[in-house]
């Protein structure tokens, strides 16, 4: 047949906030004391407001500054383990991103090849 452009869209809702993951998969990180921080845990000086994106979603908190805020450090670790969990955990797939994508580009290289 005749090549003709085509474009796949998929979306995938994990790791977006909430961070609802199985318990096992928090297993597979060390406990939150021992997650590492930010390299630099605040806002560059002089970034747009418009950039900034508050941590207030992860769970209802009012951001306080309103501007160049940072969450504290405990915190900071307890949302990086549960973000840690949220990208190995594929919202009820249970198998690794990298999997789900390869399944994809193979359905569409059966029909390509």
């Amino acid at each position: 047949g005749q090549a003709r452009p085509f474009f796949v869209a998929c979306g995938f809702h994990k790791p977006h906030v909430p961070w609802v993951v199985p318990k096992e998969f928090f297993a597979f990180f060390p406990e939150y004391p021992d997650i590492p921080l930010a390299a630099d845990v605040f806002a560059p000086i002089g970034m747009p407001a418009v950039a900034w994106h508050p941590p207030a979603d992860v769970h209802g908190m009012d951001e306080t500054p309103s501007f160049n805020g940072t969450t504290n450090y405990t915190r900071s670790r307890l949302y990086r383990r549960a973000y840690y969990a949220a990208i190995s955990y594929q919202g009820g797939v249970g198998v690794s991103l990298d999997i789900v994508i390869g399944a994809v580009v193979c359905v569409l290289c059966e029909d390509i090849v």
